[in-house]
């Protein structure tokens, strides 16, 4: 789960003493057809996953339900210790086995899974999130865990908002599986998950800040003309196109419409993707010019039409948003291939933007990094700033899951003083709010 922690607001010191990766291959065709397909369960690539990086280096990766998924690997922050993260909807639990190393999955049987790492196989309980050391022979067979179908709601990612002074409260964001598809069509309404989460979303006095994270970008080659972008759905095998991303956006407004009125403080909705290589197209990965194309579709395909979509009593403001985060795992785009869809939504929104540059309030069509700021992959200060700030489109809403996280985005906002860009405005921190060891809402935004 991610929480968006607390907007820093207009006049924030930008961290100022505060505060789930490699480009690939061209690509020439999809694998697969287009449209929804749930990952069936067992193993999959570690590609495109409902959890951040700051949490995991995957090595292992086990689907064991629509909405739910076995990861295991190391701790990122101790790469001796091995770690698995078990997602269960928009819920993550984490476990640490020190001294470990990186951890393999064999087989996943009854909600018991059996691990294994350099010093030996453990049984991990997946209800329970704990791992006992096992014989091989004992570990679960080699039938699939069954899926308990998906929950409605909760926070996979949670933000949060801008208040007068002091500390805001959180709101709540999440991750979208491809499992919502089918029962989130035009007119869903307490069938949806993701309208049961629009009309459960709280509104903080400044407002919420609603993050919905589609997964990586990918696309579908017709038979003549342009590729046709998406996203991968998290938990899918195949490219969902923008258009079919629509109606579950308008989902979660509608919910949203159907509980707050016009008092209601003003919500940003941000529909997100992120610089995950896809598990979906041949090579995993998009072209330079391809990624460009993929950031003017979001625009044109799906936060456009969005926006002209919105109606009730509640004032919404759409933007964008992309989980960018810098990896030397192989499963991320480098800043070559990320900044380019970056350019590419920040070109398609330009004449719809307001003249002065807010990232709050009423103002639409911005473009959340809600990433982290790794110097890894090819990745700097000055690369990260241009995608988090300098771009006119661009506004910072930073993970900050750990102390280390706000040390990192204060180093960038300091190199924007020392080369003369000035420093950056945060709106706010994502945050975990503590789930697997992470820091609370409160903390991240305190950090």
């Amino acid at each position: 789960m991610r929480h968006l922690g607390p907007w820093w607001g207009r006049g924030a010191l930008a961290l100022l003493g505060a505060l789930l990766m490699l480009g690939a291959a061209p690509i020439a065709e999809q694998a697969g057809p287009v449209g929804p397909a749930v990952s069936p369960l067992g193993p999959e690539a570690c590609l495109n996953l409902p959890v951040s990086g700051a949490l995991i280096a995957p090595a292992s990766c086990w689907v064991t339900g629509p909405t739910s998924v076995l990861i295991v690997g190391a701790d990122p922050r101790a790469v001796m210790d091995g770690a698995a993260v078990i997602v269960d909807g928009q819920h993550a639990r984490k476990l640490t086995l020190p001294g470990s190393g990186a951890m393999r999955i064999h087989r996943v049987a009854s909600r018991h899974a059996c691990i294994s790492d350099f010093t030996g196989t453990f049984d991990l309980d997946l209800a329970g999130a704990r791992a006992v050391p096992v014989g091989n022979s004992t570990c679960p067979g080699a039938a699939p865990a069954r899926g308990s179908g998906f929950a409605a709601a909760s926070q996979e990612i949670i933000a949060t908002t801008q208040a007068t002074g002091g500390m805001p409260s959180p709101a709540s964001s999440y991750y979208v599986f491809g499992a919502f598809l089918a029962s989130c069509g035009p007119t869903a309404t307490s069938g949806c998950p993701l309208y049961v989460d629009g009309a459960d979303e709280p509104s903080p006095s400044g407002g919420p800040l609603v993050v919905l994270d589609f997964g990586a970008p990918c696309f579908v080659p017709p038979t003549t003309g342009a590729p046709i972008y998406g996203t991968q759905l998290f938990n899918t095998t195949t490219c969902t196109t923008d258009d079919q991303l629509l109606p579950l956006a308008q989902a979660f407004a509608r919910g949203y419409q159907s509980t707050h009125g016009a008092g209601s403080p003003l919500a940003i909705i941000a529909l997100g993707t992120s610089n995950s290589l896809n598990g979906v197209n041949t090579g995993h990965a998009l072209t330079g010019p391809q990624m460009h194309d993929s950031g003017q579709a979001w625009f044109t395909n799906l936060v456009q039409p969005f926006a002209a979509s919105l109606a009730g009593p509640a004032l919404i403001v759409p933007w964008a948003a992309n989980d960018i985060e810098g990896s030397s795992s192989g499963n991320f785009y480098d800043p070559t291939l990320t900044t380019p869809w970056v350019d590419g939504y920040g070109s398609a929104a330009a004449t719809s933007l307001g003249g002065t540059k807010f990232c709050a309030g009423n103002d639409p069509y911005r473009m959340a990094d809600y990433g982290d700021d790794v110097l890894t992959n090819g990745w700097t200060d000055s690369l990260y700033y241009q995608v988090a700030w300098g771009a006119p489109v661009a506004c910072a809403v930073p993970e900050i899951y750990v102390t280390a996280n706000a040390t990192q985005w204060q180093r960038t906002s300091q190199w924007g003083v020392s080369n003369g860009k000035g420093p950056i405005t945060f709106t706010g921190p994502m945050s975990l709010g503590g789930e697997a060891g992470t820091l609370s809402w409160q903390d991240s935004w305190n950090a």
